[in-house]
């Protein structure tokens, strides 16, 4: 701490525990000093990012693991959170993450993204990582989250949904003009992209169960379309993750059991 000029304050260690640490890493497996770190990046920061107050760098953990399933443990995953924090890209891509992106980009915009165009390739970015801006602007984020609300018809609550809203806000990125004689037959582009995984599905998984292949599972199923665009990744296997299974399962005729066994896993597996 002392490169910030702070003391350490176990009473505010305490409260984050408490505020911030139990929503942000449940369904996964931790040690103390890994929760530890979490708490301590939360609470105190670095100096690059002592513009952001303890929730803002909460909620950069939580863009952290939307991303990618995880939550940082090594320097290098570190040195992406410390990037995302101000606005940069990181090292580690996720195409599960930017293939998200591009289908939030098209509910959003009602059209395909444009990588050859900075701001569109930025929105996506914004969208897939949690880039936070250097310079916030509330009467931006105000209205853009107006806007998620009349396009999603729901409250922005998850890491996903504030990263959208600063798609919206900060990209610069904006809609197609309607044209009628393509929009009903044009499918995007975004929806084409294949959603390739690096998890392996070795364990079966049903209702009730919680942890990190319960989370790539969502992420995975989120992607294909099966599990809802607008809901939260939670590591938690309960109803919305057991019907997501069932109409994957439904789609490639197989026993819509509801739960993650060997034949749907073997298919996730070869397929993703």
């Amino acid at each position: 701490l002392g490169h910030l000029s702070k003391k350490r304050n176990t009473r505010d260690e305490g409260n984050g525990k408490f505020k911030y640490i139990p929503k942000l890493t449940l369904g996964t497996i931790l040690s103390e000093s890994e929760i530890d770190e979490l708490n301590y990046f939360i609470m105190y920061g670095t100096l690059s990012n002592q513009r952001l107050g303890a929730g803002e760098r909460a909620g950069v953990l939580a863009s952290y693991r939307a991303a990618y399933g995880r939550l940082p443990k090594s320097v290098a995953e570190w040195s992406d959170v410390l990037k995302i924090a101000i606005g940069r890209w990181p090292i580690e891509r996720s195409a599960l993450a930017e293939n998200l992106a591009k289908k939030q980009f098209q509910i959003v915009y009602k059209r395909a993204a444009d990588l050859s165009v900075n701001v569109d390739e930025n929105a996506l970015m914004v969208i897939a990582y949690g880039l936070r801006p250097l310079d916030r602007k509330t009467a931006s984020e105000v209205a853009a989250s107006n806007s998620f609300r009349t396009i999603y018809k729901h409250t922005p609550s998850s890491a996903i949904d504030w990263d959208v809203i600063r798609a919206i806000a900060y990209s610069g990125a904006t809609r197609a003009k309607e044209n009628s004689a393509t929009s009903a037959n044009t499918k995007s582009t975004s929806e084409k992209v294949a959603c390739k995984s690096e998890q392996v599905f070795n364990t079966n998984l049903a209702f009730g169960h919680r942890g990190e292949e319960v989370t790539q599972l969502q992420v995975l199923l989120k992607c294909l379309g099966y599990y809802p665009a607008q809901e939260k990744i939670s590591g938690q296997f309960g109803n919305k993750t057991k019907t997501a299974v069932v109409a994957f399962q439904k789609a490639n005729k197989i026993d819509q059991t509801g739960t993650l066994g060997p034949l749907t896993r073997d298919l996730l597996n070869k397929n993703y």
